[in-house]
């Protein structure tokens, strides 16, 4: 292994050539250090030798400090093992965005350097969101690589936590009228944005089972076992519970899943808008817009005019997120307008969207204090534990572990009635659903909206305009907004169906008599409203409704008709 002198005419270097055995390959290869001098190139051939060496033996040498960061982040997103595809995706955006400028492995190894860039985005970005999205990544792949020898050890391994001075957010749980308002966004919501597949069913399991969003996403529809759902594993600290349905949802939840044809099969329990699993971040940005529109309608004026609530609460949902901001202005589409009367209807009514929506900020910042999708595991236990449901029950239903010894190894989830959280949460939201149908039932009686009253209209609220037929909202920026984040493709919902025109006419008699016979009806029922001022023939199911109501049940209804009609007035 005698070195040999080599030189290089074309750039001028000298140096030294090795011939030796390769101890990870076994093959004789040859070596050239370009030192001039002979014993540093014999120290950096025993250096050398001793790196292949031990790669030979699995030990971790220094290689992995001189890799690229972008190439070392392809490597732990493909062979870490996350819980989710979910969070795989997260992790793999978070840390390619790289907001601290990394460019080799050895970067990672300047912990002074890191700091301070850290403190830079705390400054910028506040605290939660340095230490979430930048520093846990980042600490979460260094220990990784160390683990599969990329480092020889984990250069973050004692790096400290980011301090946090922001005060935490305390999240409110829903009162069961709340909550049912939330619903009715929702619904309001599907609508607008054409939704297939409404997404009040997804909030409503996420409340009865008091889950959490992330796990529940997960699961398949085989996971529907009678009436509970087979959540994933535990990982770590975070613990799943049984996840037991109450016996009023479950026919709901089935009749979902057999409209979409997935009863039993791998095909997702939850799903979007367009039928993929639910991601869980855009269910909090669906569930956040909901939020918005109910606090609207909450804290909307006597005075409001024609505006509508849906643009009010676009309006303060942007003002809330402005780097979710459409990239074009909703309702603005094709070219641009060139009728000056159009021009300022049009700013007319986007000023005044504006200036209401600035006179309700402070009272919608105020409702929704505390409010997000993960403040409905905190209202299942509140409604659950307010009923007197048994800990232990509600315990085993969420997932939460045990406080103490007794409740850590001595109580056998198994042989909990765990369904009993599930029910209370259940009855809890029945009872406001229930009156809110006795409401609407009396309001029908007392407006006397018809002869026919085994429809009901839906209750609007003040200002609120009625959807025509054929459409589900005639405002295109309430509808662009709804279905943001949603995994909505055009197509699929913005294609008018073709309306029936029903069998044509040929015998001018019938139609003649067919008109004449329609006035008639329409005088007649007229006449009855004038003279008797409600409509002449009530439903059979409705009569059957209010005569089983109690006198303080009537009181109630007719009070709460009274403010009703007296804020519209």
């Amino acid at each position: 292994m005698k070195p040999r002198r080599v030189v290089n005419t074309k750039k001028g270097l000298k140096g030294w050539q090795y011939r030796f055995t390769d101890p990870v390959s076994g093959r004789r290869v040859k070596k050239t250090f370009w030192n001039p001098e002979r014993r540093d190139a014999d120290r950096s051939f025993a250096a050398f030798v001793g790196k292949r060496e031990s790669r030979s033996l699995g030990i971790p040498d220094g290689e992995g400090w001189k890799k690229p960061y972008s190439e070392l982040v392809e490597l732990f997103i493909r062979g870490y093992d996350f819980r989710s595809e979910e969070r795989r995706v997260k992790i793999q955006r978070q840390l390619g965005k790289n907001p601290l400028g990394l460019h080799t492995g050895s970067d990672l190894a300047n912990k002074a350097a890191l700091s301070i860039s850290l403190k830079a985005l705390k400054d910028k970005h506040g605290d939660c969101w340095a230490h979430r999205c930048v520093q846990a990544p980042l600490k979460q792949m260094s220990s990784w690589l160390a683990s599969v020898d990329v480092f020889p050890v984990d250069p973050l391994s004692t790096w400290k936590r980011i301090k946090r001075e922001s005060a935490p957010r305390e999240r409110r749980a829903f009162t069961p009228a709340a909550i049912y308002s939330v619903f009715r966004a929702l619904r309001d919501l599907d609508k607008i944005a054409g939704r297939n597949n409404g997404l009040e069913i997804v909030f409503r399991a996420l409340l009865f089972t008091g889950a959490r969003p992330s796990a529940l996403c997960a699961v398949t529809a085989k996971s529907l076992q009678g009436d509970r759902i087979i959540l994933p594993d535990d990982r770590g600290c975070k613990r799943n519970g049984l996840a037991y349905l109450p016996d009023g949802f479950l026919p709901e939840l089935q009749r979902v899943l057999g409209k979409r044809r997935v009863i039993g099969t791998d095909g997702p329990l939850l799903a979007s808008p367009k039928g993929k699993r639910a991601n869980a971040d855009n269910l909090r940005a669906d569930f956040q817009r909901a939020l918005f529109l109910y606090a609207v309608r909450k804290v909307w004026p006597c005075d409001a005019g024609k505006v509508d609530p849906v643009e009010v609460a676009y309006y303060l949902h942007k003002k809330r997120n402005p780097d979710k901001e459409l990239a074009h202005r909703p309702g603005d589409d094709g070219a641009p307008a060139k009728n000056p009367a159009k021009i300022t209807r049009r700013r007319a009514k986007l000023a005044a969207i504006e200036e209401l929506g600035e006179r309700l900020r402070a009272k919608v910042d105020l409702a929704l204090a505390g409010l997000d999708m993960y403040a409905l595991r905190k209202t299942h236990i509140t409604w659950a534990r307010r009923a007197g449901v048994n800990p232990d029950s509600v315990r085993a239903q969420v997932g939460h572990a045990g406080r103490d010894i007794e409740e850590k190894h001595y109580v056998d989830p198994r042989l909990v009635d765990a369904k009993a959280s599930a029910e209370a949460v259940w009855k809890a939201l029945a009872e406001v659903e229930d009156e809110e149908s006795e409401h609407k039932a009396l309001r029908l009686v007392v407006n006397a909206e018809g002869p026919d009253l085994q429809s009901a209209a839906p209750v609007l609220a003040p200002g609120e305009k009625k959807a025509g037929k054929g459409e589900s909202h005639k405002s295109l920026r309430g509808r662009k907004w709804a279905r943001q984040d949603s995994n909505l493709r055009p197509g699929d919902y913005e294609r008018e169906e073709p309306k029936s025109t029903g069998p044509r006419r040929t015998d001018k008699t019938n139609a003649a008599q067919s008109l004449t016979d329609t006035r008639q009806e329409q005088d007649q029922t007229q006449k009855s409203k004038t003279e008797h001022g409600v409509a002449p023939v009530l439903a059979p199911e409705l009569q059957a409704r209010l005569a089983a109501l109690s006198p303080e049940q009537l009181d109630r209804l007719l009070s709460k008709l009274e403010d009703d009609q007296g804020s519209e007035a």
